[in-house]
């Protein structure tokens, strides 16, 4: 269950944390499981619950300022519903069981008037599939970018250098028990955004801080359809499909169209969480830098990057973009879509 309503005193405060780090270690372990659609909501209760971590330190730094307790933050009023629905949902069940019927079974459909050849279905699912994931990815990152956007990147590198928990102890003797503990809070959602990245935390390190720093860090600031090289992907996936365009049936282009609609709409599930922890981030990161800072200004960036990162890394692994360097790998990707299609031998996740 997420921290929805957390008390004034301290007893009720740390209870929260506990809670909070109990249900991050429960979904890392489902993060494990060989279903990709299990392991799918696992991620999705990460982010969501991370966003819960990020409203509460934001209510404790209201309640701070004015000594009255704020149940709810209007930053995620929006999108509450939503979140408490993703958390309450079996992990077990897989994402599967958050998308709308048009989603698990629906297909992309070909424009074309006339009858398009099932090797024209797959194309146009995948083109269609690619496009659909970099817009979803694009607005979540344009959140995200924003915040660092004026940040130099080798700043925002050295954020993410090594462990911020290590980093913010001497906050405990220069701030109060509430401040402390929202920005404990923050930490713990940094910690659940990386979980999501299993045993490639420390690759994601190396790799953001290589990104930030080279040209500094035009690939966070630049449109996402020009890093990822969208248009070379669609014509890589195209003509792996032509080269074996006799392996492709009906029931083959069925399948692919399906399997692509659903990694669309899972994806644009997790960009929508991610965007809303952004959100939440630009409305009271003046209130979190000023904790105690620098140390309160790194967590800050911290959150920021790691979100910009997820979102880039993520959208690059979902549609097996080769910079991403399989990161992320919770879910078969585009190409692997593809490849189904067009094996020797038909194969599925599914």
């Amino acid at each position: 269950m997420a921290v929805r309503d957390v008390g004034a005193g301290a007893p009720e405060v740390d209870g929260a944390l506990e809670q909070s780090e109990r249900l991050e270690r429960a979904l890392i372990s489902d993060l494990d499981t060989a279903d990709e659609n299990v392991r799918s909501l696992a991620a999705l209760k990460l982010e969501a619950a991370a966003v819960f971590d990020l409203d509460t330190a934001n209510r404790l730094l209201a309640t701070e300022e004015t000594g009255a307790l704020l149940v709810r933050a209007d930053a995620i009023a929006e999108d509450r519903t939503d979140l408490e629905k993703i958390l309450a949902t079996p992990t077990g069940s897989g994402i599967s069981a958050l998308l709308v019927a048009s989603q698990r079974s629906g297909r992309f459909v070909h424009a074309a008037a006339a009858q398009p050849t099932p090797p024209e279905r797959v194309k146009t699912a995948t083109a269609a599939c690619i496009d659909k994931i970099v817009a979803d990815t694009s607005e979540a990152a344009s959140t995200t970018i924003v915040a660092i956007a004026a940040v130099p990147g080798a700043e925002l590198a050295a954020t993410i250098a090594e462990e911020l928990g290590d980093r913010i102890k001497p906050v405990a003797d220069a701030v109060s028990w509430m401040k402390e503990r929202a920005l404990k809070f923050v930490l713990r959602a940094v910690n659940k955004l990386l979980a999501v990245f299993g045993s490639s935390t420390a690759r994601l390190r190396v790799k953001l801080q290589e990104w930030l720093s080279d040209a500094d860090g035009e690939k966070f600031k630049g449109p996402l359809n020009l890093l990822y090289g969208t248009d070379d992907l669609k014509a890589t996936f195209a003509a792996r499909v032509e080269d074996h365009a006799d392996r492709v049936d009906d029931t083959r282009a069925t399948a692919c169209e399906e399997d692509l609609t659903r990694l669309a709409a899972a994806w644009g599930k997790h960009m929508s969480v991610i965007n809303t922890a952004a959100k939440i981030l630009v409305a009271v990161g003046s209130k979190i830098r000023a904790i105690a800072p620098p140390w309160s200004e790194t967590a800050y960036y911290a959150v920021l990057v790691i979100a910009s990162g997820y979102v880039i890394v993520g959208g690059g692994d979902t549609l097996d973009w080769n910079e991403s360097d399989g990161l992320l790998d919770i879910v078969d990707g585009v190409g692997a879509i593809v490849d189904r299609s067009v094996a020797a031998q038909a194969t599925t996740t599914r």
